[in-house]
Order: structure tokens, then sequence, then C-alpha cells
């Protein structure tokens, strides 16, 4: 579904960036669709990248697993945009995502060109997947982006996690070829089944011990964890960085 009440949009969108009481912010626009994948048909970056870009105190954040920042170079964002990639290392992404989504390789490329344009770049490993000799995959695709002169400022991690009512909706509307190839069991946190925990434990310790060898001025954070494994990891209650928080 792509929404055109851009002329709505675009008179909250001004209050908002107005509104002094609201303070440092981040509005994040990925969580529910990709951010740049209709981007070049929509139009949508040049009426909102400029908007921010007029402003100091509030940032925007675009999330995708596309390659479209093209379009996006010569906006004037005025340091005022992040733009996360989704990615993961490409066994993973064999096991996990359409054939249709861009290679990990033209990702990694888009997010130096973006980078190279003064955006904030940040990279999002979630859900992150431990796929037969993933301590090697992930090693590589984060060495191999370092290589390529990333930057980010952070890297999130995360483990497959649904909702059961999800399994009710791959049966109804025969969506098999969603059902991941790991086993996920419930904790009793917050409703959604995960990884076995000790399986979480060593996966995102190791990736995070990965992440801040490879990029040590890069902030690591872990997406939709519970409580009990961050604190098993080091992460303390303090310390909430994720991908859509303002650093």
């Amino acid at each position: 579904m792509v929404y055109t009440n851009y002329d709505a949009m675009m008179r909250e969108l001004t209050q908002w960036l107005a509104d002094a009481s609201v303070g440092k912010a981040v509005l994040t626009d990925g969580e529910r669709g990709d951010s740049l994948l209709y981007d070049p048909d929509t139009g949508i970056s040049q009426m909102l990248i400029p908007a921010f870009g007029r402003q100091k105190q509030k940032k925007f954040m675009r999330l995708t697993k596309s390659a479209n920042v093209e379009h996006i170079l010569e906006l004037p964002h005025n340091g005022q945009i992040i733009v996360t990639f989704s990615v993961n290392a490409p066994e993973a992404q064999r096991v996990f995502e359409s054939e249709r989504t861009p290679l990990m390789e033209a990702r990694y490329k888009a997010a130096i060109l973006a980078q190279e344009a003064g955006y904030e770049i940040r990279f999002r490993y979630d859900p992150a997947i431990p796929i037969a000799g993933w301590k090697d995959a992930y090693r590589r695709t984060l060495e191999h982006l370092a290589a390529l002169g990333a930057r980010p400022t952070v890297i999130t991690l995360g483990t497959p996690r649904r909702f059961p009512a999800v399994d009710v909706a791959i049966k109804y509307w025969h969506l098999e070829h969603m059902k991941l190839p790991v086993r996920l069991v419930g904790d009793g946190s917050d409703g959604r089944l995960r990884l076995p925990f000790d399986l979480r434990v060593e996966f995102l310790g190791s990736l995070t011990e990965m992440a801040r060898e490879i990029f040590p001025s890069a902030q690591v954070g872990l997406c939709k964890e519970t409580r009990v494994l961050r604190g098993k990891l080091g992460f303390t209650d303090a310390d909430m960085t994720c991908n859509c928080t303002v650093i």
C-alpha cells in the first residue's frame, strides 16, 4: 500500500518540526515498510529530506533493504538524515529473504554512496540467523564492509522472533515460504517466540564482539531483546542503543 496524502503529511510534519517542546528526537519510517523501495516513484524523499535539513533538532531515519540511493544523494540533508541498511550474511540472505531483494553487495555499495554524500549510515543485522558456519559468515561480511570503507555510527543486532499469531497467518494465507529454518520457543517475557536462550547468548555475544572489534567507533545495540539476555551480555539498563535511538 502506498499512501498519497502528501499535503496532510507535510502539514503534520511541519508542525512537529517546529514544536520545540519535543526536544531532540528521531522520526523513523522503516518499521512497517521499506523506506526507499518505492521512493524513486513516489518522490517522498524530495519532500521530507529538505524539510528535516532546514532544522537541527530532529533527525529522520530511513530503513531499507533496497539499494535505492541515487535519487537522494544530492538532496540538502544537512546531516539530519540517517540511512540504515538492513543487511545480513549472504548465506543467511539465501535462506531468509526473497530472491527479489537486492544482493548484499548492492546494499553495501549503496551504503558507501550514501556515506560519501554525507549521510549518517547504520547497519541492522536483524534478524541475524545462526546458519551453519555462522561465525565465519558474519565475520566475513563485517570485515568486507570495513574494507569497503563503511563508517557506521550504530550496528544493531537481532535474532528471529515472532508472535504466535504469525503462525496462524502463515497457515491460512498459505505463506509457507515465510517459515524460518530455525526453532523458536517462548521465553515468557513478552509473548514473542525466540531462539532458545543459550543459543541467543552464544550467537549475539559472538556477533557483538565481532562488531565491536571490526568497527570500534560504532555503537552496538540489541533489538527487542529481553532484559535478562541483555544483562547476560553486559548491556546495562542505561545502554539502550538501537537503530531507532538518537545518539
